[in-house]
This record gives C-alpha cells, sequence and structure tokens, in this order.
C-alpha cells in the first residue's frame, strides 16, 4: 500500500523508518519464522546463532537472484521494444532461479540448524533431485509471469480498483514465498540425511 501513499507522504521520515524496518522482517525475520514453523520448532520466531548465517545466507541468495535482473536493464539502455524487455526480464527470472537452486537446502538449513554452510557434503545430498528443484523453480518463474499478465501493475493512483490489484499481486508474491520457503526446507532435510555429513545440530 505504501506506494500507493501521496509523493510528500512517502517522504517522511518516520515512513523511510518504518519502510526500513519491515524491509529487515519482510526479508530476514519473516522467513526465518515460516520456515521453522514448517519444521515444527518449538520456537520459530525466536532468533539463534544460526540466524547469522541464515541472513549471509539469505543476502547470497537475493544478490544472486538481482544480477540476472540487473543486467537485463544493462540490455534495456540499449533500447529495446517492449516485447523484447519482457522476454529478457522473464529469461532473467529464469536464469536467477537456476543459479538459486544450489543455495536453496542452506536458505532453509541454516534456519533449523539442519545444515552448516561448513559442512563439506550439504551440496552432494541434492544428487538426484537437483533437477526437479530447478524445474520447480523455473515452473513458479513461469506462474508467476502469467499471473502478472492476468493481474495487470497498479497506478499510482489511490483508487478502489488499484487498492485490490495490489491485493491481488500481494497475495500471489506472498504464495510463491511460501512456496520456496517449503522447497528450501524439502532440499534442506533431504541433504541432512546424506551419509557420512554430520548429523543435525
Amino acid at each position: 500500500m505504501l506506494p500507493l501513499l501521496p509523493a510528500g507522504m512517502r517522504q517522511a521520515v518516520w515512513l523511510q523508518s518504518l519502510m526500513s524496518v519491515t524491509a529487515f522482517l519482510v526479508l530476514f525475520w519473516m522467513p526465518y519464522l515460516f520456515i521453522r514453523a514448517m519444521a515444527g520448532e518449538a520456537r520459530p520466531g525466536r532468533p539463534t546463532l544460526g540466524f547469522l548465517f541464515f541472513v549471509g545466507v539469505a543476502i547470497l541468495l537475493a544478490l544472486v537472484e538481482a544480477i540476472p535482473l540487473a543486467l537485463s536493464h544493462v540490455v534495456f539502455a540499449r533500447g529495446v521494444s517492449q516485447a523484447g524487455a519482457k522476454m529478457f526480464i522473464l529469461a532473467a527470472g529464469v536464469l536467477s532461479a537456476l543459479l538459486s537452486v544450489r543455495l536453496l537446502p542452506l536458505y532453509a538449513g541454516t534456519a533449523t540448524q539442519l545444515l552448516s554452510p561448513f559442512q563439506r557434503y550439504w551440496w552432494a545430498g541434492l544428487r538426484g533431485s537437483a533437477l526437479s528443484l530447478a524445474a520447480l523453480m523455473v515452473g513458479g518463474i513461469l506462474i508467476g509471469a502469467a499471473l502478472q499478465v492476468l493481474i495487470p501493475a497498479t497506478g499510482s493512483a489511490f483508487t478502489l480498483g488499484n487498492i485490490v490489484l495490489s491485493h491481488a499481486e500481494q497475495s500471489v508474491r506472498a504464495a510463491g514465498f511460501l512456496a520456496l520457503c517449503g522447497v528450501s526446507l524439502a532440499a534442506a532435510a533431504h541433504c541432512a540425511q546424506l551419509q557420512g555429513a554430520a548429523p543435525p545440530r
């Protein structure tokens, strides 16, 4: 809802501070909470030492996902058609999904303390299932692209139609976010069962 507020109100210091706190909660604490809740942790919202590792992996995952999109904007600057721009965005999203597959086990594994970034065999635990994970990630990107066509971007006007569209768009994003948490947790549990790896802490 914040992008729909008048420009003068969006620049208020208290609102900027609120947005910073909200960004931290959405990027770090909320996925940490949901992943631990899915894993059945007794106190899912209580940060542990693993939270520090989780934040590091979350930042790395965000960078991996953002780099292809950033490169696509370089292509936009050189001038492409609107249809070409959409195809570049879609291709960048698919590439981001493929690159982030390897980090999925650690994304949930550091939150639940099933995996450590320093564990030698965590990546080998994805053998035989990496292709399925990649298909799920790419499938999610394609579904999201299809939904964006069905749900057009909201305008800047504070109207009932834009408010409804904004809620619909964010609901789709929330569903994708929860699906990512679930897939990551499944990947972490699979890796933790690898013979020769350190037992869950």
